[in-house]
């Protein structure tokens, strides 16, 4: 087959041998003149001539080959057999034999593909060239580009129910938080280069259940973005991007009621995310997406907005899931807001943050899982203040993250996973965000396994968990929750967060919580 997938050749084979049987013709015609080259041929041509013509319409006329060759090739039919002879002859009268090789003795199909390949050899039999040629052309060039993929691929990240799904079983997952990685947002001190995230994810677990969440809003370096997903799938971590900020970090307005009614504002973030769905659709390293960090209700904008921008998101790449962005029912300012925000469509999974340093599962855990509409429940950030001046050491913070991570990866309470705050390098003395000098921590998190700690999820909120702190679980709502013995554990969803002792109200909103990133 020719590159332009016509057989060019199939047509022009029959009127060749309708022209070879018009020469043979020709020369029984010419026969009475023979005496006369016999003359020159010195005798040779007396062999019964008329009778090998015939079997050879293949040979050229003389008049194709002028008057000294024609009587060189006449006495190759007569001393010997006619089928034996045809492949000398083919091979060394070429040019003029090559486009012909050997089709009179041979049914045409057979001839088709040997002319396709461009005159293969003539000793070999046609039916030997057809199954060469055909995937020669064809197969070979489209095979690599429909298996490269499948190669690389990480399982795709699904939802059940109210469980999160990879390979066929409920998945959970451990890790961090970064605004920093891109080098788009932070102090200079903080920015991270490339080599700095592939080194930040080569210390990470590397058995299918890390994961990072990175921000990256409108407008920051989309190679960065594509080194960091190639860096994922080479250490076999899990990326959630989230796209926005509600809260003004890096940059990035608040997202109040005048936002979400500026129409301008809409079409910059639905360009923003459409861009990463159409770049990336089908990429599996992505666990999910984020629309935004921490927005708030805002009479019911947010709501509608999750409707809206779920179906642009589902025309693009529909297997792509969204998590909410959200902390917690009393940030979208109660329950029924809550329920409704993870009822929209465009919602996949439910998202807590918690700053609760002194519980295992914050208070609002409960409230969360029960107004998440019936899908699982991430923690999309928790965080611990440890280090020089703190009253919590890096091993203390390591102990505590076992614990929540015992609690938070348990898929069956509605959980999946939890993503600590932050990997934030540049810091130093009592933080949130030192994480990237924290060592015991990152081994905690790195080293974890199910059925490590047991008691996972206590009876009663903010039940310790017995192997790590010596308390039993599952005893009553008074229990104590950790170092600080005051501290209650019974709040419910509902109540505001419990201010710690050893941490400042940073907002106004939740015990611990870090200030506005950026």
């Amino acid at each position: 087959m020719n590159r332009n997938g016509t057989h060019s050749r199939r047509h022009s084979g029959p009127s060749r041998r309708l022209i070879g049987a018009a020469v043979a013709a020709l020369s029984l015609a010419l026969l009475p003149a023979a005496p006369a080259l016999a003359d020159v041929a010195s005798g040779v041509v007396a062999a019964p001539v008329p009778v090998a013509m015939p079997q050879d319409t293949t040979q050229p006329p003389p008049d194709d080959t002028g008057d000294g060759p024609a009587p060189a090739d006449d006495p190759a039919p007569a001393d010997a057999p006619a089928p034996a002879d045809e492949p000398t002859d083919d091979t060394a009268d070429a040019p003029a034999p090559a486009d012909d090789p050997a089709p009179a003795d041979a049914p045409a199909p057979a001839d088709e593909p040997t002319d396709d390949t461009a005159d293969a050899p003539a000793d070999e039999p046609p039916a030997d060239d057809e199954p060469t040629d055909a995937p020669a052309d064809e197969a070979p060039a489209d095979e690599p580009t429909a298996t490269a993929p499948a190669t690389d691929a990480m399982p795709a990240i699904t939802v059940e129910g109210d469980r999160i799904m990879r390979d066929g079983e409920p998945w959970w997952f451990l890790g961090y938080n970064s605004f920093v990685w891109s080098g788009d947002c932070g102090n200079d001190d903080e920015k991270m280069s490339a080599e700095d995230v592939d080194q930040w994810f080569a210390g990470m677990r590397h058995d299918g259940h890390g994961a990072v969440r990175l921000f990256f809003y409108d407008g920051w370096d989309i190679d960065r973005l594509d080194a960091a997903v190639e860096s994922a799938k080479e250490h076999n971590v899990y990326l959630t991007i989230t796209l926005d900020d509600a809260i003004g970090g890096c940059g990035e307005n608040d997202k109040e009621a005048g936002w979400f009614a500026d129409q301008s504002e809409r079409d910059t973030f639905q360009a923003h995310m459409e861009m990463l769905l159409e770049r990336y659709r089908g990429e599996t390293a992505f666990a999910w997406f984020e629309y935004f960090n921490e927005p708030s209700y805002e009479g019911g904008a947010l709501r509608e907005f999750y409707d809206e921008m779920g179906a642009a998101a589902d025309a693009v790449d529909p297997d792509r899931l969204f998590s909410s962005g959200t902390v917690a029912p009393y940030w979208l300012d109660g329950e029924d807001n809550f329920r409704d925000v993870h009822e929209s469509p465009g919602v996949d999974i439910a998202s807590m943050h918690e700053y609760d340093e002194n519980e295992v599962e914050s208070n609002h855990g409960p409230g969360v899982r029960a107004n998440s509409g019936g899908k699982p429940t991430i923690v999309g950030e928790y965080g611990i203040t440890a280090g020089e001046g703190c009253d919590s050491s890096f091993e203390s913070r390591a102990e505590r993250f076992a614990e929540k991570a015992a609690a938070y990866t348990n898929t069956d309470e509605g959980y999946a996973g939890a993503l600590a705050w932050a990997w934030q390098p540049g810091g130093g003395g009592c933080e949130l965000g030192n994480l990237d000098s924290d060592t015991p921590s990152q081994e905690a998190l790195r080293d974890f396994s199910l059925g490590e700690v047991i008691g996972q999820v206590g009876d009663t909120v903010g039940d310790t968990v017995g192997a790590v702190t010596g308390e039993n679980p599952g005893d009553t709502a008074g229990d104590t929750a950790g170092d600080t013995a005051g501290d209650t554990a019974g709040d419910t969803a509902s109540e505001e967060p419990v201010q710690d002792s050893t941490d400042e109200d940073a907002d106004g909103d939740s015990e611990g919580r870090p200030a506005p990133i950026g």
